[in-house]
């Protein structure tokens, strides 16, 4: 047996053991990235990002015009309710002025008024 037996620089083994870590350059890069995500996590975690980023301001454009919606309601309501006063006001002041040019007139429309009520509700 003269055979000499010269020392192999890679395993034999298929895989890496706990004896016999992987030498290769393809195991230095992975054992390196092993904390940090793959490529395609990366580029779903940018989509994500810029998804969010969008309909973050669109959401917020559709407040602003919400907002400005209710603001422009709120101004018509009260305006409504302004020219209501008035106008009730105006009917109040125009009774008052007929009551006080003809008082006997007024009372007999007002008796004529609750007669014709209370037939009704007969």
């Amino acid at each position: 047996m003269s055979q000499t037996i010269l020392p192999v620089s890679r395993s034999t083994v298929p895989w890496p053991t706990s004896d016999q870590p992987d030498r290769s350059p393809e195991a230095a890069t992975s054992q390196r990235n092993e904390s940090a995500p793959p490529e395609a996590a990366v580029l779903v975690m940018n989509a994500g990002q810029g998804l969010s980023d969008t309909l973050g301001q669109t959401a917020e454009r559709a407040e602003r015009h919400m907002d400005d919606g209710i603001a422009a309601a709120d101004e018509a309501l009260q305006a409504g309710v302004h020219r209501l006063r008035e106008t009730r006001a105006d009917w109040v002041s125009s009774l008052r002025a007929t009551v006080r040019r003809s008082p006997l007139v007024s009372v007999a429309a007002a008796f004529a008024l609750g007669a014709a009520i209370v037939r009704l509700k007969r």
